[in-house]
């Protein structure tokens, strides 16, 4: 039986999608390896078609080469998580070729049809800029391990507005961290930047709040208006665990066991079952 991997083209595709088996495909340091790959094959392959069997030949081999030899081990992750956004690993993954490569060479940019929804004439649509979050972590060009960050609209009183996100951070040891609300200006660079630099600027953005939320679980975002404090939940008073949200969205405490505390209420007196009278 012929292994489907076995030609150039297929090797090269493996690399770089990965297995994808619930997993992100690949690390940081691979990352590094497969845009110095990429990279390779563009200068010894000049003149022809990017992502064609000799091009993902030489991409195949030197990243295979710089894999075994552990190049880029500096980019391995340390003790303490920090959700990296490297700009040249996110531009080699935008920028590298679909394979096989069709009468017209695409690449990953134009796959997505980011060239569309990032382009500086117009918005991002909010839904594009959550697919771009997180279609970037699967990939593992952004992220820190066993992490996972959710790009969320934010809500206000009911209402979901499409100028205002919540960043939230899901570790893999507790509950997940919210930010402030994070303005749409703040996430999207100017129109006058290119539609790369506008997703760079994006995957810079929620890196510096993801990186914050890892602080020691700060927000980086922080209230900036009254309106915005007043949409914080208020701190925990003695004697309360937390806060839950009822179904009018109003906090109410969760008292700690019932266990009396200044200031808190005196748990509730048992119910006793009436006497049958004497006769």
């Amino acid at each position: 039986m012929t292994d489907p991997f076995d030609d150039p083209t297929g090797r090269w595709g493996l690399i770089f999608h990965g297995s994808g088996m619930y997993r992100r495909s690949h690390t940081r340091q691979e990352w590094a390896q497969i845009a110095d790959a990429i990279r390779t094959a563009d200068l010894l392959r000049a003149g022809t078609t990017r992502g064609d069997a000799a091009w993902c030949e030489v991409a195949a081999d030197t990243y295979t080469r710089l894999h075994d030899a552990g190049a880029y081990a500096h980019l391995s992750p340390g003790d303490q998580p920090r959700w990296h956004a490297d700009e040249h690993l996110i531009r080699a993954w935008l920028g590298a070729p679909v394979v096989p490569a069709g009468d017209e060479p695409a690449t990953m940019l134009d796959a997505h049809g980011w060239q569309y929804s990032f382009d500086s004439g117009r918005t991002p649509d909010p839904a594009d800029l959550t697919i771009l979050v997180d279609l970037a972590q699967e990939a593992g060009v952004v992220g820190a391990p066993r992490h996972k960050v959710s790009l969320l609209r934010w809500v206000d009183g009911g209402v979901t507005g499409d100028d205002s996100f919540l960043i939230l951070l899901w570790p893999p040891d507790g509950p997940a961290r919210g930010s402030s609300p994070v303005g749409l200006d703040r996430l999207v660079p100017p129109p006058a930047s290119s539609i790369v630099d506008r997703i760079v600027g994006v995957l810079h953005a929620v890196a510096a709040v993801a990186n914050g939320l890892l602080a020691a679980g700060t927000d980086p975002a922080g209230p900036t208006t009254d309106r915005h404090r007043a949409a914080q939940p208020p701190p925990l008073a003695p004697g309360v665990d937390g806060y839950q949200i009822g179904k009018r969205g109003r906090p109410f405490q969760v008292i700690n066991g019932g266990n009396g505390t200044p200031g808190s209420p005196p748990p509730p007196s048992a119910l006793r079952m009436p006497r049958r009278p004497r006769t």
